[in-house]
């Protein structure tokens, strides 16, 4: 892991008076007489740092600042290089970022060896801050924390954010609310129902579009035929939840635990299951295409005749029980699915008749490990990596086994 820069503070002396900004008659002025910026506990103290008089001896980068509202600055934040307007910094005068980068003040000194600023924070947090800047909303990947940007947001006191997190993190219904009002919701798209106890109640065919229900419970929730797009139910718990026909496409389900829950030809379409649980859940029929399954554990669920066509299952436990009386991987589709890494029962999959692996990955050294003959490995037409290549075992195999 590489190295984080550090800023180097300079340090003011005890009798030297606190200087104010104010304005330089050019960059190289400016340079020569930075204001430094340094945040503590909320506060800023500005302090002046004299070079050395002589100008021949000095080699400013000018390219990283200018004067004017329209310049653009090239800040190094935590190793990371962002290149901002000035006008875009100092939208909120009020907030660390506008008096650091004020159009009539100086840019800090502390530079990296190609001139851009030094800023000693997370560049992940710090993309969303320049987002919000720059669009006014709060926008964020799910698998960023809430809490580290509003840790960010106070530390460099922008209280616009700060209220739109404050928003995102309050649901619009309780649960007593909805259901006073069951009768007379007639949609829920965009609704928030962040942490929410929905458990024990009935949704069936409704429709959540773009809704947020990350660490909702919906333990023993009728959601059977509902549709769930573009939706957040990241964290959720759906322990026992009936999902039977339900539909969930383009949404994230990530770490959500769905342990026990009835899901018989559900429709998981592109949809983030990474790290979730589905252990002893029923998946006859399901569909999980395209889907990224990383790291999902599987244990003593049923699988027969589930599907996981081109699905990322690396590192996801298949370790299915069977049911009715036949194996296991019954007429599972893993079909140009990503399986490195993955815990499967090969014994098993090598007493089918028919086995849907075709192009399945898996790891030169796995499939060296596969405890089956030669042709039974070859019947599976796995799809091996071995580095940054990749070969077949079905590249010299019959067409005639291909379903």
């Amino acid at each position: 892991m590489a190295r984080r820069p550090e800023i180097q503070w300079l340090k003011r002396p005890p009798d030297e008076p606190r200087v104010p900004y104010f304005r330089h008659s050019s960059p190289v002025r400016e340079a020569k007489e930075a204001i430094e910026v340094q945040v503590k506990h909320g506060s800023v103290a500005l302090h002046t740092h004299s070079l050395a008089a002589d100008d021949d001896d000095d080699e400013v980068d000018e390219s990283a600042f200018s004067a004017g509202g329209d310049a653009w600055v090239r800040l190094n934040v935590g190793g990371q290089v962002f290149s901002v307007s000035r006008q875009t910094l100092t939208l909120d005068e009020h907030s660390v970022l506008g008096r650091m980068f004020a159009v009539d003040g100086a840019l800090p000194s502390a530079r990296d060896d190609s001139g851009a600023v030094l800023v000693d924070r997370d560049p992940v947090y710090f993309r969303v801050i320049l987002s919000y800047l720059r669009s006014g909303k709060l926008l964020m990947d799910n698998d960023i924390s809430l809490e580290g940007v509003k840790a960010e947001a106070e530390y460099f006191q922008l209280k616009g954010l700060l209220m739109l997190i404050h928003s995102h993190k309050t649901p619009d219904l309780t649960r007593s609310q909805l259901i006073a009002q069951r009768g007379t919701i007639t949609s829920f798209e965009g609704v928030r129902l962040m942490g929410v106890d929905l458990a024990h109640l009935s949704f069936t065919e409704e429709r959540f579009y773009k809704a947020r229900m990350e660490r909702v419970d919906l333990t023993d929730t009728n959601l059977a035929s509902c549709t769930f797009r573009k939706t957040s139910l990241a964290h959720a718990c759906l322990i026992d939840a009936d999902c039977r026909y339900a539909k969930f496409s383009e949404s994230d389900l990530s770490s959500a635990c769905l342990r026990h829950a009835d899901l018989p030809y559900a429709q998981f379409t592109a949809v983030n299951l990474s790290n979730a649980s589905l252990r002893d859940a029923f998946c006859a029929g399901t569909l999980f295409q395209k889907s990224c399954l990383r790291g999902a554990d599987f244990t003593g669920a049923v699988l027969m005749q589930a599907k996981f066509q081109d699905c990322d299952l690396r590192n996801a436990t298949l370790m299915p029980r069977e049911y009715a009386g036949e194996n296991r991987y019954f007429n599972v589709h893993f079909t140009g699915a990503d399986i490195r890494g993955a815990i499967v029962n090969w014994t098993d999959v090598g007493k089918l008749e028919k086995a849907l692996f075709r192009h399945a990955k898996v790891t030169e050294e796995e499939y060296l490990q596969i405890p089956l003959s030669e042709e039974q490995k070859l019947f599976l037409e796995l799809h091996v990596v071995q580095g940054a290549q990749s070969i077949s075992s079905f590249d010299d195999f019959s067409e005639d086994h291909s379903y």
